[in-house]
């Protein structure tokens, strides 16, 4: 596998060096937004992984307990984490916004 197929797969599959992590005996800390210190989560040997959303996938989950002005990528990334797709994760950390 070429270096440019390498990176092609773990764009496809953003979650896939995290569950690698994981099943070698590392914990992962998923997160919200750039506010997170990414490299406190470094510095106690994480693996930060921040939590992306699929717009294209809906939100019928989040859409139970959110409310309809939050933005759609949000709700998405909600969605995600109802969904399972995060169940991995030893971690999740939502930070406090204004927005």
């Amino acid at each position: 596998m070429t270096a440019f197929e390498t990176m092609q797969k773990y764009y496809r599959e953003r979650c896939l060096a995290a569950r690698e992590w994981k099943r070698n005996g590392g914990r992962v800390v998923a997160y919200f937004g750039n506010e997170v210190p990414e490299e406190l989560i470094l510095a106690a040997e994480l693996f930060p992984l921040r939590i992306t959303g699929n717009p294209l996938s809906g939100g019928e989950l989040a859409d139970r307990y959110m409310e309809y002005y939050f933005d759609v990528q949000v709700r998405s990334m909600y969605n995600e984490i109802l969904k399972g797709v995060y169940d991995f994760a030893d971690m999740i950390i939502v930070p406090h916004s204004s927005d």
